[in-house]
């Protein structure tokens, strides 16, 4: 754990630092019984907190809260930072900290500017140490805390509209597939349907239904084969030429690898 120095008799610590990391330079697992908010401006440091690793750089806000035990690396080259610590125990705010279940540990911040100055007010605060100073810490503690909260759910907004977007454009190529069965898309004819680039697209688009675009086409396929199978008496041939399958032996061939049974054997079943 980290000396306790690190706050002052007011549970409050605000400050500045900068320097030229030669090589990554490690804190290991560590916690401190008070909130630690790092506000980075420049510089990129690796942290190992909740199980997990994240990256952090400039513009970003690390939360680290009371007794959590984290690792960190900072990287070579520049690192500037303004830090916060306060104990909650010491001030107490008009308005709760955001709750650790619902916030993650690196926030990637809408407006850094925002913040950053906010620090530096909170800096030059500090230095004038009249009888005032109290006071107007605890309304900048505040404001801090309110800014936080307002910029989490200007990103939780913002978060909703970007995958509400995504659906929409994930579901224009889902569209375009049901309605085109006769047809063999490319990753490209469906990316170009979705306005994305292809990679971008087949990410998006397997986080959204489980499965590749191209897994997607084929089962779709042979979902609308089984229909056809079990409902028409038209040929295996003529199935297959109405899926998009050039080769009625290479669409008895995938029609097996997905239902075990080659599509006579399907239909014969099925009557």
């Amino acid at each position: 754990m980290r000396a306790m120095t690190l706050i002052d008799d007011r549970g409050l610590h605000v400050g500045a630092g900068s320097r030229v990391v030669k090589e990554v330079r490690g804190h290991r697992r560590h916690s401190h019984p008070f909130f630690e908010i790092l506000c980075i401006s420049e510089g990129h440091t690796r942290v190992i907190i909740r199980g997990k690793q994240v990256e952090a750089g400039p513009g970003d806000l690390l939360i680290y809260y009371p007794f959590e035990d984290h690792e960190e690396y900072v990287q070579a080259g520049r690192w500037s930072i303004l830090t916060l610590r306060f104990s909650p125990e010491k001030w107490a705010l008009p308005i709760s900290f955001p709750s650790r279940e619902t916030t993650e540990p690196l926030v990637h911040l809408p407006w850094p500017d925002r913040f950053q100055n906010l620090f530096h007010q909170m800096l030059l605060e500090r230095r004038t140490g009249d009888r005032w100073g109290e006071m107007m810490m605890a309304g900048y503690l505040t404001i801090f805390v309110a800014l936080l909260h307002r910029a989490l759910a200007f990103m939780q907004e913002q978060g909703a509209q970007r995958e509400s977007e995504r659906s929409q454009r994930i579901g224009k190529a889902i569209e375009l597939i049901h309605e085109g069965l006769d047809r063999d898309f490319s990753l490209k004819d469906l990316a170009d349907e979705s306005f994305m680039s292809e990679s971008h697209f087949s990410h998006t688009f397997k986080a959204m239904t489980g499965v590749s675009p191209k897994k997607y086409l084929t089962r779709t396929k042979m979902l609308k084969a089984q229909e056809l199978l079990k409902g028409t008496d038209e040929t295996v041939k003529a199935i297959a030429a109405t899926l998009g399958f050039e080769d009625a032996h290479y669409f008895s061939k995938v029609f097996r690898r997905h239902t075990g049974k080659t599509p006579s054997q399907f239909r014969a079943r099925e009557r």
